[in-house]
């Protein structure tokens, strides 16, 4: 158990120190800030993936993550608009 949790701590460090150089590059590419980036390559590397993941890999599925919810979005509103899905309101 120990051994998994200094791979971790390690891993956690050189996030750290990698954090500007990609923080340039996330704002870089695309012209639009990355917002899920980290979550990300902790998914890809839950799922068997390298421990730092190429970033355009990162940044291909990021882009495939934010389409599906821009589609999911729509297609909620279009089911809105014709009624086959009530809105709900929410009340405080």
């Amino acid at each position: 158990m120990a051994a998994a949790d200094d791979s971790f701590d390690q891993y956690e460090e050189e996030e750290t120190g990698e954090a500007q150089s990609e923080a340039v590059i996330s704002t870089c590419s695309g012209g639009r800030k990355r917002l899920f980036s980290k979550e990300l390559r902790c998914m890809m590397y839950g799922f068997g993936d390298d421990q730092n993941p190429y970033t355009e890999s990162v940044d291909l599925l990021e882009d495939l993550v934010i389409e599906f919810i821009t589609q999911m979005h729509w297609l909620r509103d279009q089911l809105v608009k014709s009624q086959a899905l009530p809105y709900f309101k929410v009340q405080l």
